[in-house]
């Protein structure tokens, strides 16, 4: 895998941690943050495992449902030290 490659699911692994640490932060489950949102359970367990990457209606969706700004969803994600260069 080129390193491109292996940055991008470093990336979405990272923003899926932050987001699994957002939600039970406001105290939900899964299953009743997929509901908020309005998507299955399979796919907010695959932006959480970072196995999916999110559209940019997704990610507005995340941050309304979480009651935030789409750049504070961002903005407060704790990067690995491999991708602060």
């Amino acid at each position: 895998m080129d390193e491109r490659k292996v940055r991008k699911k470093e990336q979405l692994v990272a923003f899926g941690e932050h987001l699994r640490s957002l939600r039970m932060d406001q105290g939900l489950s899964g299953v009743q943050f997929a509901e908020k949102l309005g998507v299955d359970k399979q796919f907010l367990s695959r932006l959480e495992l970072g196995q999916s990457d999110p559209r940019i209606t997704t990610l507005i969706r995340l941050a309304q449902a979480l009651d935030m700004q789409l750049s504070d969803l961002l903005n407060q994600m704790k990067y690995p030290p491999s991708l602060e260069e």
